[in-house]
This record gives C-alpha cells, structure tokens and sequence, in this order.
C-alpha cells in the first residue's frame, strides 16, 4: 500500500466522521481532491 493510498483513506475515514460535525463539507472536498492523485 502506498503512502497516497493511505493519505485517501485517512481522508475518507475523515469524511465519514465529518458527517456527525459541521465540516461534512470540507471533508467531502478534501475526498474528492484525493481521488484526483
């Protein structure tokens, strides 16, 4: 597993998280953003 793999799962772990607080929006973005590398 490369060290971006992780950086995406760590983000995603993230966005679903985010989703119980008030930064679902920031999370979706910063997922989204890490599919693009």
């Amino acid at each position: 597993m490369s060290d971006k793999e992780k950086v995406k799962l760590v983000r995603l772990l993230k966005q679903v998280k985010g989703k119980k607080g008030s930064k679902s929006q920031t999370s979706k973005s910063d997922a989204i953003a890490a599919y693009h590398y």
